[in-house]
C-alpha cells in the first residue's frame, strides 16, 4: 500500500485515513528507528524498509503507552502524573543537538507544514 503513494512518508504516516494513531512525534521517532528520511516518497520505500518501519512504529507506540505518553502533558494535567516517554525521544525536539547514535548534528526541517522533522545519520539514511 505504501508503494502506491507518491506522498512523502512522514505526512503519509500522520494521515489518519492511512494509519490511525500516528502523530508528528511518533512518526519522527519511528522513521528515525527505521533509518528512513521523512521526506522520501512512499513509492521509494522498499518492502524491507516497510517491514522495518512497521516494526519501528509498533515499538514506538508500545513504548509511548508503556511510558504514559499519549501525550505526556495531558496525562500530567488530568491525573497528576507526568509521563516519561519524552525522555526516550531520540530525535523529537533535538534539532541542532548531536545524534545519540553517531554524534552527527541533527537537522530540523519542516515536512508538509508540520515540523520540525529531524534528519540524522546522513550517510546511513537514504
Amino acid at each position: 500500500m505504501v508503494k502506491e503513494k507518491t506522498t512523502r512518508i512522514k505526512p503519509l504516516l500522520m494521515d489518519q485515513r492511512f494509519v490511525a494513531g500516528v502523530g508528528n512525534i511518533y512518526a519522527q521517532e519511528a522513521l528515525f528507528k527505521a533509518a528512513i528520511r521523512p521526506t522520501r516518497p512512499g513509492v521509494r520505500i522498499t518492502k524491507i524498509e516497510a517491514g522495518s518501519l512497521f516494526t519501528a512504529l509498533r515499538e514506538t507506540l508500545l513504548s509511548a503507552i508503556e511510558h504514559r505518553d499519549p501525550p505526556a502533558e495531558i496525562i500530567a494535567t488530568r491525573f497528576g502524573q507526568s509521563g516519561s516517554a519524552q525522555d526516550l525521544h531520540a530525535v523529537y525536539q533535538r534539532g541542532g543537538k548531536p545524534c545519540l547514535i553517531c554524534q552527527t548534528i541533527l537537522l530540523a526541517t519542516k515536512v508538509s507544514g508540520r515540523g520540525p522533522s529531524i534528519a540524522a545519520l546522513p550517510a546511513l539514511i537514504p
